[in-house]
């Protein structure tokens, strides 16, 4: 959820948020995350 996603950026930590599961893609994508991926196997990516 986008709360999660600021609250990881007032603990001064990357984000990464995902387009599927609780919260609307919409406010995700306002919250400003590091990275945002729609499947979990692109999480890969973003760790590299």
């Amino acid at each position: 959820m986008d709360l999660d996603i600021l609250a990881g950026k007032n603990a001064g930590i990357l984000t990464c948020a995902v387009t599927y599961g609780i919260g609307k893609k919409q406010d995700i994508v306002r919250a400003k995350p590091d990275f945002i991926i729609d499947k979990i196997l692109q999480l890969k990516e973003v760790i590299k």
